[in-house]
């Protein structure tokens, strides 16, 4: 049987029916008793309301309002170290957007609720430009992600491209015989060779630290090897 069946059986039996959403015992509604969103349309809340034997409806309305124009997007700065939030216009993004302007500070959404015994039925109604504009915005959203994607991918590219330039620089050190006696000496550490390197070449404070560790690895092995290939 299907649900169209189903609901004739019962209603041919004489009882109400309320369809209702999945199940939403794991999300934050549940917190507050809402267990139940019906599906239908208002006179099925109407007529629902009514069976349940209930005469008091709380009625949330929300605004469409200047913030829900706006997306905040949370950005790493590279150049300070701390996250930055960004804000973006999504009429900038996506023009068609902007044509929602003129029902700011209008209704747009209604949840309507009931409660009865230790439960809530729960019925949105939403203004049809409202879902419109969810739609737009959620595109514009959308456009704003992958454009920060993007960025972050090229930038990605970037460092990687400048950690590299740096680790050939680090490379050259191999020639350097001071260096090359200081990496081959018995109580030399890490710190010493870091130390020396970005003395030797200002620029390796750039390199990231574990890049740093592992070149610095590597040098000391090349120069090793070559010190067994030269006797």
């Amino acid at each position: 049987m299907n649900l169209k069946e189903i609901r004739a059986s019962l209603e041919s039996a004489g009882l109400h029916t309320i369809v209702i959403q999945d199940s939403l015992w794991d999300t934050p509604l549940a917190e507050f008793g809402i267990n139940l969103v019906m599906e239908g349309d208002l006179e099925d809340f109407i007529k629902s309301v009514k069976v349940l034997n209930e005469n008091v409806v709380f009625i949330n309305v929300s605004k469409l309002e200047e913030d829900d124009f706006i997306y905040e997007l949370e950005r790493y700065d590279e150049l300070s170290g701390e996250d930055t939030t960004i804000d973006y216009r999504l009429s900038d993004v996506l023009h068609k957007i902007k044509d929602f302007e003129t029902y700011i500070g209008q209704d747009c959404k209604f949840e309507l609720s009931v409660f009865f015994k230790n439960q809530v039925l729960l019925f949105n109604q939403d203004e049809k430009w409202w879902t419109q504009f969810e739609t737009l915005r959620g595109e514009a959203i959308g456009k704003i992600k992958d454009r920060e994607n993007l960025r972050i991918g090229k930038l990605g590219e970037e460092i990687s491209q400048k950690q590299q330039v740096l680790l050939d620089k680090l490379k050259t050190l191999i020639t350097d015989i001071s260096f090359v006696r200081l990496a081959t000496r018995k109580n030399t550490t890490q710190l010493d060779m870091r130390t020396y390197a970005r003395e030797a070449i200002p620029e390796l404070r750039d390199l990231n630290e574990e890049s740093f560790k592992q070149g610095l690895q590597q040098l000391r092995s090349e120069i090793k090897a070559q010190m067994i290939r030269n006797k």
